[in-house]
């Protein structure tokens, strides 16, 4: 962080955003509580767009709360319909009912879907916990390591 807030302070944007591209999205979300507000404005906004949804997923409520009132619309969306859908869904678990038809409105329709079905099932239940993202793999797929 030390070095975050050098960058920031020299407000050499550049040289953070390749620093940003070295640390881990876990060590940022950790570091995060460190930082202004405004700071942390700055710092979203010069993540790449992959490690700007694994930041997001790693804060707490309170600050991705403090990100969604203060991003532009345009910024704010892609990462709710990007999330994985048991994130989202705990995000969601947290908005006032004003807040989430708001974003509800401005998400992909499929993605509104996935989340109101997870919001759908009773906190603690396995339904509540699972995720909706699967990988599905072709039958004929050669296997990576073959039976000796």
């Amino acid at each position: 962080m030390e070095e975050i807030k050098e960058f920031l302070d020299n407000k050499d944007f550049t040289a953070l955003k390749d620093l940003l591209k070295k640390i881990h999205s876990i060590d940022i979300a950790e570091g995060w509580e460190r930082l202004e507000s405004q700071e942390k404005i700055i710092i979203f906004k010069l993540l790449t767009s992959k490690k700007t949804i694994e930041v997001f997923e790693d804060l707490r409520f309170h600050d991705q709360s403090y990100l969604l009132n203060n991003l532009d619309n345009t910024e704010v969306v892609p990462i709710l319909n990007e999330m994985a859908s048991d994130e989202r869904a705990d995000l969601f678990k947290e908005l006032a009912p004003k807040v989430m038809k708001k974003l509800f409105s401005l998400m992909k329709k499929e993605e509104v879907e996935d989340v109101q079905q997870l919001l759908s099932f009773e906190d603690e239940t396995a339904g509540s916990l699972m995720t909706t993202d699967f990988l599905s793999l072709k039958k004929d797929l050669e296997c990576l390591y073959p039976s000796q």
